[in-house]
């Protein structure tokens, strides 16, 4: 009577030196820190990965615990099962804002962890698009008003990436997604200093900085451009002061 099973058969495994036996004891117990412990001194790191996946249900929310505690660990040694792990559909439950800081790489890294943390990025952002649904098609005016939300922060930092590392045309289509949830204002900061000019202009326009827009393009030299974003204010007036702009630009270049 009062006696703690648990305890005397943890106690009696490991008088034994059964480590094996008494984590697979912990796990059937339901003990899933005791179970990760071992694999991470054991340096097993995908058999945890395996033991993760296989844990029920009704036990996700100790789970979750237990991956936020060793994401670091785990993507640094096994980054492509890590993030297949959680892209997994029984894996909605992991907020991606709290792991991402244990998936940070350095944008210079070309290896396999830089590739699996911008393909759970993807994926996180896909995800959610799919939870929001499609924004209204005047958002885009109204994004610096609305702050960063969740959707927001995980588009700047995708954004963010692309423009340090990747051709300007993947930049240009995921600026122009109507899906996408960036803050504008921060990414045309970012595209100017990082001397992104095509995108600087389509950003201008999304902005309503019309001659802005108009004047980048000139100085870049890509008058189709120029003429492109002259087009696209709604109003007479200023498609007319646009053009007009454009013409001069031309004549002073010797070019009319």
């Amino acid at each position: 009577r009062g006696l703690d099973i648990k305890s005397t058969v943890t106690n009696l495994l490991l008088s034994h030196g059964w480590a094996e036996e008494r984590v697979l004891f912990a796990e059937s117990e339901g003990d899933y820190e005791t179970v990760a412990v071992y694999f991470v001194n054991q340096r097993r790191y995908k058999e945890l990965i395996d033991k993760f996946i296989a844990i029920p249900e009704k036990d996700r929310g100790a789970r979750d615990e237990l991956v936020y505690r060793f994401a670091s660990i785990l993507f640094q040694h096994e980054p492509a099962a890590f993030v297949s792990m959680l892209v997994r559909p029984t894996f909605t439950t992991i907020d991606a804002l709290q792991i991402f800081p244990s998936m940070v790489v350095p944008t210079h890294e070309k290896g396999s962890h830089m590739k699996e943390w911008i393909r759970f990025l993807e994926f996180t952002i896909r995800a959610r698009r799919a939870d929001t649904g499609k924004i209204d098609q005047d958002s885009r005016e109204r994004r610096e008003a609305r702050g960063w939300t969740p959707e927001v922060a995980l588009s700047n930092i995708l954004m963010l990436y692309y423009a340090e590392t990747a051709e300007e045309d993947r930049l240009i289509a995921f600026l122009t997604d109507d899906t996408t949830h960036f803050d504008p204002l921060f990414a045309l900061r970012v595209c100017h200093d990082l001397r992104k000019d095509r995108a600087v202009v389509l950003l201008y326009g999304l902005l309503g900085m019309h001659q802005e827009a108009v004047d980048v393009a000139l100085a870049t030299g890509d008058v189709q451009l120029a003429y492109h974003n002259a087009n696209r204010p709604s109003s007479e007036a200023v498609r007319r002061k646009l053009w007009l702009s454009i013409a001069r630009a031309q004549e002073a270049a010797g070019k009319v």
